[in-house]
């Protein structure tokens, strides 16, 4: 049984069936005619400034990642250009083969038309989401320290009182917030006390079964061993203002998105940040490529807790999805054009 779950047969499967449960769900559960008529009332214009701001995002991204690169020789450095190719075609393969295979892809690529090895790329990759996951545990420890009251139909379908939820959210808020603490710390010590880290992970890992160990081990080595050009304060201090811009741009992004709606109600800034976070989370979930389902299931949840509808929140996630999948795979397949490359080779490729 232990063999069948590790099978990639088995996690892709798993992944769909995850999806189309979620999708079930919807089609049962949300006014299909109500979602129609408003997609008719849409402003359709607000999605220029919102794929704006999307691709300024996404340039932002891959200037992060030149920071988390070794620092080569000026005239052997990956180009923006490069490093933002490289990461669209790494979304480009999130959103179109299982298992989240983009995020091979993307370091691949950077290797095949760099000097940097897959290793080091791949390296940069795990590092770029350490902060990220940070950024969101902080995002998602403001939202709960912070949150009004819940709608009643949430307080009472849990059948507790708003206060025992409230006290739920706080400890949630706090555990959050000690476990973002702990990463930042983590990246910190990692990149200038690597050894010592090492040492504690090990002391600690003492009490785990062995092959657990191992691998958290290498895990944590590989990502130490990435964190090398972060010893320059300066590469640390704009590696964390621009991960805080990259999430402060996402949340005014779906803010933005927002206007596509007549009637925004309560849809404000602060809705935004709770839809940034919840579908932060949401899409770490197993899903099918491009995180169908998970995507619309996430952002129904995040309408839910600032009291908007279900159908509202269908027919938000049916547009700003679309518009994803337009931007995400139109670029992709501009890569594979300018570059010469097919997806089949980058996926399996050589590693080494």
């Amino acid at each position: 049984m232990k063999d069948l779950l590790k099978t990639k047969g088995f996690q892709i499967t798993f992944s769909f069936v995850i999806s189309a449960i979620f999708i079930t769900w919807i089609v049962l559960n949300v006014d299909i005619r109500d979602v129609w008529e408003r997609l008719k009332t849409i402003n359709y214009w607000i999605i220029v400034p919102v794929v704006v701001l999307n691709f300024i995002q996404f340039m932002i991204r891959a200037v992060r990642w030149r920071y988390l690169l070794p620092k080569e020789e000026k005239s052997s450095r990956p180009s923006l250009k490069l490093l933002l190719d490289s990461s669209m075609l790494g979304n480009f393969g999130n959103f179109v083969l299982p298992l989240r295979s983009g995020e091979f892809i993307r370091p691949l690529m950077l290797s095949k038309c760099s000097n940097v090895r897959f290793p080091i790329g791949l390296t940069s990759v795990i590092t770029e989401r350490f902060f990220d996951l940070s950024m969101v545990l902080i995002l998602f420890a403001f939202m709960v320290s912070f949150f009004g009251e819940l709608p009643s139909g949430i307080v009472d379908g849990v059948g507790k009182s708003f206060a025992e939820i409230r006290s739920g959210l706080s400890f949630v808020a706090t555990s959050f917030s000690l476990l973002a603490i702990a990463l930042f710390l983590f990246i910190t010590l990692g990149i200038f006390l690597p050894e010592k880290i090492l040492s504690l992970m090990n002391f600690c890992l003492k009490i785990v079964p062995k092959k657990i160990a191992d691998i958290v081990l290498k895990l944590a080595k590989e990502f130490l061993a990435g964190t090398e050009p972060l010893k320059n304060i300066k590469n640390l201090l704009i590696v964390f203002s621009l991960s805080a811009i990259i999430w402060g741009l996402t949340i005014i992004t779906y803010w933005v998105a927002f206007y596509m709606f007549s009637d925004i109600g309560s849809l404000d800034l602060w809705a935004a940040l709770v839809l940034t976070v919840v579908l932060a989370l949401g899409v770490a979930t197993p899903s099918a490529p491009g995180f169908v389902g998970v995507f619309e299931i996430s952002c129904i949840v995040a309408f839910a807790l600032v009291c908007e509808s279900k159908e509202m929140a269908t027919t938000y996630a049916i547009v700003t999805h679309t518009f994803q999948y337009v931007l995400v795979i139109s670029y992709g397949l501009y890569v594979l054009f300018s570059y010469g490359l097919h997806l089949g080779d980058l996926k399996k490729g050589n590693k080494d």
